[in-house]
């Protein structure tokens, strides 16, 4: 009887323990961008989550996924809902070279997002790195430069 006594009181410091640690290894969860708030000013303040093999990578990736979320999906998490900016279908198929050369590495979807100066996420995956962010995103401005381009009427 002493035994199973002895044997539950492990069990349940075990489960204790492992209950306060912080995971360090993300693994395959995947995380959502979110809206933190609209200042109503054009200007919508997002969390978004990248991946890459280096931080930089991980910070541009996290970059384009919100404003690939905010084109494409909408933001369905956080203090504000966002509808998607185009509402067309295939609109990323049919501009597929357009959206490629927007999303590259020197491309134009730069000049419509920055990185607050908040503290970065930061974690270890088994591919590299996934960063979590908080950035300011030029919704207007980028609505203004997709009609100009004949993306979006």
């Amino acid at each position: 009887m002493k035994y199973f006594h002895i044997v539950g009181c492990y069990v349940m410091l075990l489960l204790i323990l492992s209950g306060c640690s912080t995971p360090r290894f993300i693994g395959s969860h995947s995380f959502h961008t979110s809206c933190l708030s609209d200042r109503l000013d054009g200007v919508v303040v997002l969390k978004s989550w990248g991946e890459g093999v280096s931080t930089s990578e991980a910070l541009l990736n996290a970059q384009k996924v919100a404003i690939e979320n905010l084109l494409f999906h909408g933001i369905i998490d956080g203090a504000v809902l966002l509808k998607p900016m185009v509402n067309e279908v295939n609109v990323q198929q049919e501009h597929r070279e357009y959206f490629r050369s927007f999303f590259s590495k020197r491309g134009p979807f730069k000049d419509f997002v920055s990185i607050t100066g908040q503290k970065k996420d930061l974690f270890r995956s088994q591919e590299g790195f996934v960063t979590g962010v908080v950035l300011e995103l030029k919704r207007d401005a980028l609505r203004s430069k997709l009609v100009e381009d004949g993306i979006i009427k």
